[in-house]
């Protein structure tokens, strides 16, 4: 199983950071709502979220992903760590 595979079902609502936090240093990352919890169409296993919140710009910037179909994937090879990726609210 892959690391972030499985913590979340269609319908919960992830956050998944765009780099890894550290202190003094803005947090960049995405909120969404899962729409498919084991996605494989782009060639790797992720979340298929849309975009609920996005930290890194805001909604009225052209550059903003809210609204946006974003891939979350369930493990990266380099640049992976504890926390990158959770469940912020469950369906159940």
């Amino acid at each position: 199983m892959m690391k972030f595979e499985g913590i979340a079902k269609v319908g919960d609502t992830i956050r998944a950071y765009d780099f890894e936090p550290i202190p003094l240093r803005k947090e960049y990352f995405v909120d969404g709502v899962v729409i498919d919890a084991n996605n494989t169409k782009n060639g790797y296993a992720a979340y298929k979220i849309v975009c609920t919140r996005d930290s890194m710009y805001d909604t009225n910037s052209a550059h903003s992903r809210v609204g946006t179909v974003i891939y979350v994937p369930f493990e990266m090879a380099l640049l992976d760590y504890n926390g990158r990726v959770s469940v912020i609210v469950d369906r159940n």
